[in-house]
């Protein structure tokens, strides 16, 4: 059994930067192992973000196994307790009202990797507050870094 965490800034249905982290624990034989990873996100909705967030996850994952979803993201929640990733694969991608659903290729691509999400946990988790302060922390200094980068590009004398 794999535990995924995930945590994400993006919260907005409109495009902005944001941090993502997820924590992959498993149960080996000398004990639990983690990967923890923090993902910059350019440009985003939180839709994509999530995608993004959980595709790279899942791409970590070296042996299909059930996998429990640790999440405060409303989509992925919704994706996979209302089997939504399995509805859209079968009407091929298509909406309800006949338009190809938004984010098709990352979702097509989520299914492919056919990991089992056998149960998604929205509760707290021991890894929570970490991973909020975390990622607050992480998208303050890259927004800083940015500032800074564009501050010395304005300051550029012009050709």
């Amino acid at each position: 059994m794999i535990n995924l965490y995930l945590f994400s800034t993006v919260r907005s249905p409109r495009n902005t930067d944001g941090i993502g982290i997820y924590i992959l624990e498993t149960q080996t034989s000398k004990g639990p192992a983690t990967l923890t990873k923090v993902v910059k996100m350019d440009d985003v909705n939180d839709c994509k973000a999530a995608l993004l967030l959980i595709g790279e996850a899942f791409s970590r994952i070296t042996r299909i196994e059930p996998v429990t979803l640790f999440t405060n993201i409303g989509y992925l929640v919704g994706l996979y307790t209302d089997e939504r990733l399995k509805k859209w694969h079968d009407s091929r991608w298509m909406s309800r009202k006949g338009r190809q659903v938004m984010n098709a290729e990352l979702l097509k691509t989520l299914y492919e990797k056919n990991i089992p999400v056998e149960e998604v946990r929205q509760d707290q988790h021991s890894y929570y507050e970490w991973m909020k302060n975390e990622a607050e922390k992480e998208l303050k200094k890259w927004r800083d870094e940015k500032c800074s980068t564009d501050s010395e590009n304005s300051a550029q004398p012009r050709k």
